[in-house]
């Protein structure tokens, strides 16, 4: 809502046509030089910004670009943050580019192979990210964390896809190692920084840790690949971090870190592993949201999640109708519904499972 807000109040300014301010001013308005290169400063950050926190709740945000003549980087003096502007906003282009052209053919893939056309997609969307990885002038350690970043956004991608595409089983497995690489960056920034990272984290780095730790649940717990695997250990272990992590992030009692650590740590405590990543290759397509970008995988978990839930509580509850019958000669169960969530401790209802939004 703030990101919206945001943009609404730089488009009414005119943020986004600095050399035209005029056109959305109701007086008179003069702007240097030196003030349009601000303004048009301000507009590209509030656009990386709610590109970032757009594409974190599975919305498409399709970037407004800035003054035409604004046809490549500028430079400041050669600084850090400019550069860092630069490439962020480059990153921020790419996500978009992912978002645009994949999501269009999710629908199409159903039960069916990925199309030749999406496959080719793949290939062109990988080189410009080979492009972006490559070393930067003055590449500071955030800007590494926030190319993982688009890299798990593009390679999450691969979850909508038939088991029969071609090449599934590399693409299923590039998708974990770029979810662990993010989850293992992210404990080594916090842990190298003197103030730590996750505590102050933004809100986009929260969702796309998130995303990530899904992944590597779901692939890690899906009984065909983790046969292939040979972290599984590793891999177990950097969950538990993950599950630290988001406790670390959170700022009060049983907020949304919180309970999202706790669904993880759920399906890890479950006697069945494969109930969050299924028994075969087949199981980890994404059946039941899949209108979400790149976090459909963690909402699909959620729905997994809500409906063990209330499969748990519909089991419960039969064993208390039978202990009913036998003990007082009447079945019947309880009007209430139960407070199922108490299980865990949480205090959010079940229909109310929009957590990232």
């Amino acid at each position: 809502m703030l990101a919206g807000l945001m943009l609404q109040i730089g488009t009414q300014m005119g943020l986004h046509r600095a050399q035209y301010a005029q056109d959305f001013a109701k007086a008179p308005l003069n702007l240097g030089s030196e003030d349009i290169t601000c303004w048009r400063r301000i507009w590209e950050w509030c656009t990386v910004v709610a590109q970032s926190v757009s594409i974190g709740c599975g919305f498409p945000l399709p970037l407004q670009q800035p003054d035409a003549e604004r046809t490549t980087p500028t430079s400041h003096g050669g600084s850090n943050s400019e550069s860092t502007r630069d490439f962020r906003r480059r990153l921020e282009l790419f996500r978009d580019r992912v978002s645009s052209s994949l999501t269009p053919n999710v629908r199409s893939s159903g039960e069916q192979a990925a199309s030749p056309e999406r496959l080719i997609l793949y290939r062109l969307l990988g080189a410009d990210l080979l492009e972006l990885s490559q070393p930067g002038a003055s590449r500071m350690e955030l800007d590494a964390w926030h190319l993982a970043a688009a890299r798990v956004h593009l390679h999450a991608f691969y979850l909508f896809d038939h088991a029969s595409t071609p090449g599934y089983q590399d693409f299923i497995c590039t998708t974990y190692l770029s979810a662990r690489a993010l989850i293992s960056s992210t404990l080594a920034l916090d842990a190298r920084q003197p103030r730590g990272f996750l505590e102050h984290c933004p809100f986009s780095c929260y969702q796309v840790f998130v995303c990530a730790s899904v992944i590597v649940l779901k692939i890690l717990f899906n009984g065909f690949f983790r046969t292939l695997l040979d972290d599984v250990d590793e891999g177990t272990k950097l969950i538990e971090g993950a599950i630290a992590a988001l406790r670390k992030m959170s700022v009060m009692n049983n907020d949304l870190p919180a309970r999202l650590g706790g669904v993880i740590g759920f399906f890890c405590a479950l006697p069945d592993m494969t109930a969050i990543g299924g028994t075969t290759m087949h199981d980890l397509q994404l059946k039941h949201v899949t209108n979400r970008l790149s976090m459909s995988v963690v909402y699909d978990c959620l729905w997994t999640w809500r409906r063990h839930f209330i499969a748990m509580d519909r089991g419960d509850r039969r064993q208390d109708d039978v202990a009913s019958f036998e003990t007082n000669g009447q079945a019947g169960a309880s009007d209430d519904f139960g407070d199922v969530q108490g299980m865990l401790g949480f205090d959010f209802a079940l229909e109310s499972w929009d957590f990232l939004a």
